[in-house]
């Protein structure tokens, strides 16, 4: 009697499930394919802040090489127009403050990421022209403070300084 009983039941749960089962289907909805409604934005709740931090970083490091390029730029028209100042009539001067004196204030108005502010003044450079016939000039850029080191320090980067040097054969 106990395996009857069992039977029974059993038949009744294996008629319940292909009862609803059959309800599902005949309602358009697979019984066992999970339902996919919400999951494009739990995939966008996911994803959207890992883009924004790539993106981020992007601009960062983007800001950062075009930093740097002006910076190189700016060392090499200082060391190309230091040419002129060594054949000159006023050769007998200190190059570099001449050049911080002259060219560079003209530099630095045409420059887009370079703050006049966080650039380091150039070196009194008495030894220029060098024993070999050329001219060195180093130009540093303090980053700190700047925007550029407060987007980078956002997503764990440290910029620091940007040191750049032009040489020119005389």
């Amino acid at each position: 009697m106990t395996t009857n009983v069992v039977l029974v039941l059993f038949n009744r749960m294996c008629a319940m499930a292909f009862l609803i089962k059959e309800a599902y289907r005949l309602a358009g909805r697979s019984f066992f394919i999970r339902d996919e409604r919400g999951s494009a934005t739990t995939e966008f709740v996911v994803i959207f802040p890992i883009i924004i931090l790539m993106i981020f970083f992007i601009v960062s490091v983007s800001i950062f090489i075009a930093t740097a390029g002006e910076v190189q730029q700016i060392s090499y028209e200082l060391a190309r127009a230091a040419i002129g100042l060594v054949d000159g009539p006023q050769s007998n001067l200190d190059i570099c403050t001449q050049l911080s004196a002259d060219v560079l204030p003209q530099l630095l108005d045409a420059a887009i990421f370079v703050n006049a502010d966080k650039l380091a003044p150039l070196a009194a450079c008495p030894d220029q022209p060098l024993a070999n016939r050329s001219i060195s000039i180093t130009v540093s850029y303090n980053l700190s403070g700047t925007a550029l080191q407060d987007l980078a320090s956002s997503v764990g980067l440290d910029f620091g300084t940007i040191v750049r040097t032009a040489h020119v054969q005389l």
